[in-house]
This record gives structure tokens, sequence and C-alpha cells, in this order.
């Protein structure tokens, strides 16, 4: 909070809850103090560091902060945690290639974060972003309708979902792009479309934060008519 007594520095507090089993309260205080000291927000400034810690079950630290004025919305108040490695966002892509072909409502978005967002694409198919919810309520009838849906890599003879040789992975931007065809059984026959998906991760890799899927719009849409018209003659 900033005190009008001092009008020439701020004060502020910021408490952090930090796990025991991992860090204690006092190296949390040391890695978030070599932030503030370490920040470019915050070029040649020095600040004085005051805490109280308590390190039971759980750990906290109240910090005091004193120093020249800041723009205070521009400091950094948590620790930042290690950016996920290639490896990591590659294990998260084919968990959601698994998901998939588990072909359950609840396997399908157990790889997704809650805020994750499905995008499909083109934009002239008119389907609008979808949430959880959302795109749960879309993918339930569908279920008994694709069955045995299947993705694996289209560079793949064996249909293998793990053989991610030619993923496209940006590590810094936690992004995973993936060349996937599909196989289902439906009543109309085969289904088998083409995809790309672009997997946006979370801070931590290990859930998908956005998922954009790039469809073969013209298979799809010459697939719906045979199938529409498969059950209009059932």
């Amino acid at each position: 909070m900033f005190q009008s007594s001092v009008p020439k520095f701020i004060i502020f507090r910021v408490r952090c809850t930090f796990d025991i089993q991992l860090m204690s309260a006092t190296q949390a205080l040391s890695i978030m103090t070599m932030n503030f000291r370490s920040s470019k927000l915050l070029p040649r400034r020095r600040y004085q560091f005051d805490a109280s810690l308590n390190e039971r079950a759980r750990g906290s630290a109240v910090i005091s902060c004193t120093g020249p004025p800041v723009d205070y919305h521009s400091i950094p108040t948590t620790v930042g945690m290690a950016p996920p490695t290639r490896s990591q966002l590659l294990d998260t892509s084919t968990r959601f290639i698994h998901a998939y072909n588990a072909w359950t409502t609840e396997s399908i978005l157990s790889v997704r974060s809650p805020r994750c967002i499905h995008r499909t694409l083109p934009a002239s198919r008119g389907r609008r972003p979808k949430t959880n919810d959302e795109f749960r309520q879309f993918i339930e009838p569908l279920l008994p309708v694709y069955r045995g849906f299947r993705l694996s890599f289209v560079n793949d003879d064996s249909d293998s979902d793990s053989d991610n040789s030619e993923t496209v992975v940006d590590v810094e931007k936690r992004k995973v792009v993936l060349h996937l065809k599909s196989h289902a059984d439906t009543d109309a026959g085969p289904y088998e479309n083409e995809y790309y998906f672009v997997l946006s991760m979370n801070e931590a890799g290990d859930l998908v934060d956005e998922v954009v899927e790039y469809l073969d719009s013209g298979y799809t849409d010459a697939f719906m008519r045979r199938l529409e018209k498969c059950q209009d003659e059932a």
C-alpha cells in the first residue's frame, strides 16, 4: 500500500504463498529479491527488502519494499517458473492425440486447461470459438456417429499417434503444430479427414490453452452431405 507520509518513496507489500515441500519462504524471498533487482523495468534503482517469514506446513512471505518512485503496475509480484522444454511440449501434444483416440468427452477435455478455447478454421465455415463447456456440447452428439475415431500423423503409414518427428515446436511461444489425419467408421462409410492443429500450451506446458483446428473443408462438406442423406434414408 502507499503511505502519504513518504512522498518520495513507494512502500508496498506483496504476499505470496509457497508450498513448503518445494520451497521455503526464505528461498522464495531470495528469488523474489533477485527478480526485483534484475528487472529491466527498474534500471539503476536500489531497493531494500524486509520480510516476516512463517514456515509451517505452508510458508508465506510478506515483503515490504521501499525505493524511488516507479510505476507499481509494472513491477513483477510473482515468482516466475521455468519455461517448458521442447520435450514437455511434445509430450503434451502426444497426450492431446491420445485423448482424442480414447474418444470420450472426458478424455478429450482432460488435456485442456480450464480457460481453453477451441477455434475451427477456415473462418468461412462460420464456427465461433468454443469454451470447454461449449465444446463438450458440440462433441458429445458426435461420439456415437463417428465410431472408433482415431487421429494419427499424416506422414506415418502405420497410423501411429506417437511419431512426432515432423512436428513443429515453438518453445518460446509454447506452440506446437501437428499435421494429422483421422479415421472413423460411420453409417455413410469411412470418415477420413486431414487437419492441422496449432496447440498453445499454458505456462507449465502441461495443458492446452488454445486449440486452432484447420480441416479439409471440401472433404468435410461433401462427407456431411453423404452422412445426412444416409441418415434421412434410414
